[in-house]
């Protein structure tokens, strides 16, 4: 991802939409493509939810939100 590139709210929710399951992922990180030049990148972390799920994906970068 370019350096001066900060995803928008809805860019990083289109790219979560395109994740997979991050229980069956063998990757410890994730990057989307928003565009030709543009990626996001998301990472593994251990967390269990309600549902009992061990892995979830989160986005460690700034978003602009208004």
């Amino acid at each position: 991802m370019s350096e001066k590139y900060i995803p928008s709210k809805d860019s990083v929710l289109r790219a979560a939409a395109e994740l997979p399951d991050a229980e069956k992922s063998k990757t410890e990180t994730h990057e989307v493509a928003l565009d030709k030049k543009r990626n996001i990148t998301f990472r593994r972390i251990k967390m269990k939810d309600a549902n009992g799920k061990g892995y979830r994906w989160i986005f460690d970068g700034k978003m602009v939100v208004s």
